[in-house]
């Protein structure tokens, strides 16, 4: 799905839930006014963090019990996007791709991302007012604002924003010099720092 695909699909889960994309509402709310039940908690295979299931003739979604508050709340929406994508017989490459970032929409709705941007810049304290992780909230900004951001964990990097000559190779450890952007240390995961270019 494109970003603009994504946005759209956001507004319109929003709408057919009876709400405006201008503020974020509780996943629950959404799930309840969509799905006909809110969402659960429950014990889950190793590896899983979320699932959408049929209980009793009805999509139920489930995160797995014991998850970090800011985390399920993606998961959730994560589940969700899978529900809508689905319900709605959207085509995508990848369904999985496609429900992160949609997932990552519902959590933050970009005009609320910009709103809120403008009266909190903090990156910390902007991802508690979303209730959600702050990578999650500094990637959103860049989808939201067009400027470049890279988030760097152990595992890679991850790019939004306009398309910016990011180097081929960074690390957490190894914050670039080259590079003339802000350093943001995510500190509520370990091991991660984001770039966000000036």
């Amino acid at each position: 799905m494109l970003q603009a695909d994504i946005e759209r699909e956001c507004r319109a889960i929003y709408g057919a839930a009876g709400f405006s994309a201008d503020e974020p509402r509780p996943v629950g709310r959404l799930a309840r006014a969509l799905l006909g039940s809110g969402v659960g908690f429950a014990p889950m295979i190793r590896g899983r963090e979320g699932e959408l299931c049929t209980v009793h003739g009805r999509p139920r979604i489930f995160v797995r019990r014991g998850i970090a508050p800011s985390r399920a709340r993606w998961v959730a929406c994560h589940e969700l996007a899978h529900w809508w994508i689905r319900s709605r017989g959207i085509s995508t490459r990848n369904e999985e791709t496609a429900c992160d970032g949609l997932g990552a929409a519902i959590v933050a709705p970009r005009a609320a991302v910009l709103v809120a941007h403008r009266l909190t810049p903090a990156i910390p304290r902007l991802a508690e007012a979303f209730a959600t992780m702050q990578g999650l909230l500094l990637l959103r900004l860049g989808e939201c604002e067009g400027v470049p951001v890279a988030l760097i964990g152990p595992t890679g990097v991850r790019t939004r924003g306009e398309p910016y000559p990011w180097p081929a190779k960074m690390r957490p450890s190894r914050i670039p010099h080259s590079v003339p952007a802000r350093v943001v240390w995510i500190t509520d995961a370990p091991r991660r720092v984001a770039l966000i270019v000036a």
